[in-house]
């Protein structure tokens, strides 16, 4: 792996809901992490306007044999795959690196992830990663540690992995709480003032309430946010986020039709271990590393350390992206950075 080249360029290939306006966020974190070249792939499934197989398999020649860094996200996998089904032979990979973001690994799988990206759980997990606490009554650490022990179950955490924080580097960090109206945030910061109280007593529910009724309050924030509408993504004159809540174009829906036997048969992620298959071999494939959100929704420690020869090389090549849902690298995508400069540090 030639990390050494001046020219190493990026791309991110985005999930389902990944519109112009949704990765306004990535893109610009992108455009940091990877300055002589990024490139971000909108969704075929979600997007009024998805982009054709075209657009992603002429990137991947034109950089054949080249450095690049390639982050494949949920859905996105689908598209990555179609891409490499149709290049295969013609792109030299083994410059390259990708790196796979919470991919379904199958049906049941796609079922119960879907259920857990929409869940009051989750919200309420996304609400303090997006909306932090005021310092002053409860720190960010205490809120997340509090939602690691009332939300466990849910977690794909591992010590014994190298950790991604986006507390530990604002760079492209969006600070959202300041765009909530004044009566709100006072809510907020009562509705805190309960939590940290209810840490120091003994009903542990009261806790898991009280972080639930934090994301319910804050749902309607969070989406503006998915949605691309919040005020800090887009610029006043243009029009809101582009998601299609009604309906779809005929030629939308056809296009997330070719990519659903490939989201919910796994392949996106079945083709992550064949490409780590073909770099250990020597094969020209890519290398293949896999960042895992503390609460992943489709991919668990598992998934990733059986796609590895062994136990050694997996450690190196799976980051952990700490506190971060399936959707909340949406909300703190300069984690970005922290990826890219972890394969640098292995490939030295």
């Amino acid at each position: 792996m030639n990390r050494m080249s001046p020219d190493i360029r990026g791309m991110y290939i985005l999930g389902a809901t990944g519109t112009k306006y949704t990765s306004r966020p990535i893109t610009d974190a992108m455009n940091n992490a990877y300055p002589k070249g990024a490139h971000v792939i909108n969704s075929s499934f979600l997007s009024p306007n998805p982009p054709p197989d075209s657009e992603l398999v002429g990137l991947l020649k034109a950089h054949s044999g080249h450095p690049v860094d390639i982050y494949v996200h949920s859905a996105g996998g689908a598209q990555f795959r179609r891409a490499w089904e149709q290049t295969r032979g013609e792109v030299d990979m083994s410059n390259m690196t990708v790196i796979s973001i919470d991919i379904p690994t199958g049906p049941g799988n796609l079922r119960r992830g879907t259920r857990l990206v929409g869940g009051k759980e989750r919200k309420a997990i996304d609400s303090v990663t997006a909306f932090h606490p005021d310092e002053d009554i409860m720190s960010l650490a205490v809120a997340t540690n509090a939602l690691r022990e009332e939300f466990m179950k849910n977690k794909a955490y591992g010590t014994d992995l190298k950790s991604i924080d986006y507390r530990e580097n604002p760079v492209g960090h969006t600070e959202y709480s300041s765009s909530l109206p004044d009566e709100q945030i006072t809510e907020l910061d009562n509705l805190d003032t309960q939590i940290i109280a209810s840490l120091r007593g003994t009903d542990r529910g009261l806790t898991r309430r009280l972080l639930i009724a934090r994301g319910i309050m804050l749902n309607g924030p969070l989406e503006s946010i998915y949605r691309g509408e919040h005020k800090q993504l887009r610029p006043s004159h243009e029009s809101k986020g582009e998601i299609k809540s009604q309906g779809s174009p005929l030629h939308s829906l056809r296009e997330s039709a070719r990519m659903l036997p490939a989201v919910a048969s796994g392949r996106g992620w079945q083709l992550m271990g064949e490409l780590e298959q073909q770099h250990v071999e020597g094969k020209g494939g890519p290398r293949v590393m896999v960042a895992l959100p503390e609460w992943a929704a489709y991919t668990s420690k598992r998934d990733a350390v059986d796609i590895y020869p062994s136990a050694e090389i997996a450690a190196q090549h799976i980051v952990f992206l700490s506190g971060l849902t399936h959707s909340g690298i949406a909300l703190q995508p300069h984690v970005i950075s922290g990826i890219r400069d972890h394969i640098d540090l292995i490939a030295a």
